[in-house]
């Protein structure tokens, strides 16, 4: 999967880019390789600028240089890898190649020690915002910081001269601009005269345009407070967070003192919520439990305000477990850190009136699925009692043992996964004794798929556990029904030796190896670093070991290029298996694209952009990831193959609320190039089928009713599936989310 480096959103456009490599001159220092080529301005003429490479994983510069009066630049002695790079005009905004406005847009560029990788990059036209700076007295403002803010892209920053006067050369588009308006503090106010960015005004900058924007800094006045206990006492040490009524950040490292004090001398006027943490309670001016509730602290021009609190009474929270069938009492539970150590229940103290805690409930055995204790509101010197009614758990057992042999084979790990959307999780918790055995729970009643993996080093493959052997594929794979509050068999494991594939991943627009890509046998999401994943070498040479002698399908994905089954598929049904062999080496290689970039926002029902999270897309016949980002201020991209379906899945964050879902909102047809649903809902296939529905991939495959299997009648189009979409052959596919989050 293209999730190598999960917090990266990366984009990569149809267009394939500039980049080739040539024979090495010979200041070429021996081992590393260079990146060149020319930079020209939006007309086309030889443009100043600094050139800087920064690594792909960490950002961190790897070297810079300085365009010629030509436009041409060179930057020596970078390691093999891959890189992204920075153009800079003077005074302009920062652009990544391949004319992105956002770092973590920028595709990778690969570099190969010994030869010079060729990057030619046209700088994308500007318009500039421009202004005078004012204090409250009407006086020009020297020197003060000045920010402006697009609606995407990177902030491009500045400061006012000696007369209050400022000039920010900016990429077209939509910006906020925001200002420091004193010093000592990072405190900034958005034009015109706001507190927030939620109420910023935006101003639009045309290429070429310039666009005058003036503000005058709000008056300022000072806030002091102080923090006790119930008996008056001062709380020493307490954290004071300080924020806007809107919910941005404070710019202060604030703490009580010895005296419980705290004191700001300076703060725009305004309204704002003041918290107080210590020792893991939270409490919100003033005596709420939550930052929704707390009571405005309004500052006002020359004035100093005075405030105080003190902790909320407190009271306790019981909780009990009962069987959810039965009712009867469970004795031996746990929720947080704390165990019920055969009594049934479990009392938390100490805990603010008012508050709703959370608690999750689970048996340290397993016999039970873990659950949320239901919420109750605490009262003050009360004790509140809940009751949790936990769902027995199902459980599956099985032996593994040595195929040849029948002797049994201990630390071999199998792992229960979805008939759908398998992956993976980062770690294995179930794996066989040393007479083979093993039970794996707990687990929700359904039915599940097989997985066992013996584990680096070890003479068997991996496999798909299949009725009387193992599998490659998941479709063969036995299928058990697991049953709550039983423990069902499943078939003997029977283990193979294990083979290896080997190959090469290259990028298919130049040739050039693919350093750092993954291939896998399964996907992940983003965020997890779990399955079975192997990584190529710089060269992009890689050895996929520990596979059993069967057919697999094998997943390629790096940075900057659309994730690919093998064979060029975009579903694991549809990819070109390799056949590997005991002892032996199979040879696969693949070919990279850029793909097609899927972006949009993702909003919630009032039009508020959604703050942070993952954004992943799915194949719909398996349910597979296939490409995903990392979302930042309600937008994401991220490449795919053309010419296939998705649908999205979610994770995301508002505040201190959490959402995720599948989008499942059926979008209307559009004529303007963006995200329109496929006319038809996949079919998943049952376990073992060896109907492979069709998904189209960059191959060509066969255009076959993906609802008929052999030897079956031809049945009709089933309706449009909700938020499932058709990938175009090039350009960009937009699909603007609006999720309800209440």
């Amino acid at each position: 999967m293209n999730f190598l480096l999960a917090r990266r959103a990366v984009l990569a456009g149809a267009t394939l880019a500039a980049v080739v490599l040539s024979g090495a001159p010979p200041a070429i220092a021996a081992g590393t390789g260079s990146i060149g080529g020319r930079i020209t301005t939006s007309g086309g003429a030889p443009a100043t600028a600094v050139v800087t490479a920064y690594t792909w994983d960490g950002w961190e510069s790897a070297g810079s240089a300085s365009t010629d009066p030509s436009g041409n630049y060179r930057i020596d002695g970078l390691a093999t890898g891959s890189y992204l790079v920075e153009i800079k005009n003077s005074g302009g905004p920062a652009q990544y190649y391949h004319r992105k406005t956002r770092i973590g847009e920028a595709e990778s560029i690969s570099v190969v020690g010994g030869a010079s990788t060729t990057v030619d990059e046209q700088l994308l036209p500007t318009g500039v915002i421009t202004g005078t700076l004012r204090d409250k007295g009407g006086q020009p403002m020297p020197y003060v910081p000045v920010k402006a803010r697009p609606d995407d892209g990177d902030w491009q920053s500045g400061s006012t001269d000696a007369e209050g006067r400022y000039r920010l050369e900016v990429f077209p588009g939509r910006h906020m601009v925001s200002f420091q308006p004193f010093w000592g503090a990072t405190q900034e106010q958005y034009v015109p005269g706001k507190l927030d960015q939620a109420s910023a005004g935006h101003f639009d900058v045309a290429a070429g345009g310039e666009v005058n924007v003036d503000d005058q800094a709000l008056p300022t006045g000072s806030l002091s407070g102080s923090f006790t206990d119930l008996a008056g006492r001062p709380v020493a040490n307490a954290s004071v967070e300080l924020s806007t009524a809107g919910g941005e950040s404070s710019w202060w490292d604030l703490s009580t003192d010895g005296n419980g004090a705290f004191n700001v001398p300076a703060l725009l006027v305004g309204s704002y919520r003041i918290g107080f943490y210590r020792d893991g309670r939270y409490q919100y001016y003033k005596g709420k439990v939550t930052p929704e509730a707390a009571d405005p602290v309004e500052v006002r021009a020359d004035e100093q305000t005075r405030i105080s609190d003190a902790w909320l009474p407190t009271g306790s929270l019981r909780v009990v477990a009962v069987d959810a069938v039965t009712g009867a009492a469970v004795p031996n539970f746990c929720a947080d850190i704390r165990c019920s150590n055969g009594t049934g229940s479990i009392t938390f103290g100490d805990l603010a009136q008012g508050s709703r805690p959370e608690y999750l409930v689970y048996t340290s055995d397993g016999s039970y699925l873990s659950a949320f204790a239901p919420v109750a509101e605490i009262k003050a010197d009360q004790t509140v009692e809940v009751v949790v009614r936990l769902q027995r758990a199902a459980r599956i057992a099985t032996t593994v043992v040595d195929r040849a042999t029948g002797k049994p084979v201990p630390n071999v790990c199998v792992v229960p996964l979805a008939l759908s959307g398998p992956h993976l999780p980062d770690g294995y918790g179930d794996c066989t004794d040393s007479t083979g055995k093993l039970t794996i729970g707990a687990l929700t009643a359904g039915s599940y798929n097989l997985f066992a993996d013996p584990g680096e080093g070890s003479p068997y493959g991996r496999q798909w556990v299949g009725p009387a052997g193992g599998t490659g594929d998941q479709r063969a794979a036995v299928t058990v029904v697991a049953k709550a509050g039983a423990t069902v068999t499943a078939p003997q494991v029977l283990l193979d030796k294990a083979g290896t594939v080997s190959g090469q991943v290259t990028d298919e627009a130049t040739g050039a190896p693919v350093p750092n890509a993954i291939v896998s046998l399964l996907t992940n999401h983003p965020g997890s670093d779990g399955g079975v994943r192997f990584s190529a070498d710089v060269n992009g040479r890689y050895r996929a070991t520990g596979l059993g002698p069967y057919e697999w399908p094998l997943l390629f994905g790096a940075p900057g290029f659309a994730s690919e089954w093998s064979g060029g598929a975009a579903s694991r049904y549809l990819a070109t298996p390799t056949k590997v062999t005991a002892g032996a080496t199979a040879t696969r290689d693949a070919s990279l694209v850029r793909g097609v970039t899927v972006s949009g926002t993702i909003k919630d029902q009032d039009g508020a952009l959604f703050e942070s999270g993952w954004v992943t897309a799915h194949n719909p016949d398996t349910g597979d990831y296939i490409g995903g980002g990392w979302m930042q201020d309600g937008r994401y991209a991220f490449p795919v193959l053309p010419n296939q379906s998705i649908y999205l899945s979610y994770s995301v964050r508002q505040g201190t609320h959490q959402y995720d879902g599948v989008y499942s909102r059926q979008a209307p047809p559009r004529r303007d190039g963006r995200a329109t649903p496929l006319a038809g809902q996949a079919i998943v296939p049952a376990p073992g089928s060896a109907t492979r529905p069709l998904t189209a991939s960059r191959v060509a495959v066969a255009t076959a009713d993906p609802a008929v299997s052999a030897g079956s009648v031809p049945r009709r189009p089933t309706p449009p599936t909700p938020g499932v979409y058709v990938v175009p052959a090039t350009g960009t596919l937009t699909i603007d989310m609006v999720v309800t989050s209440g």
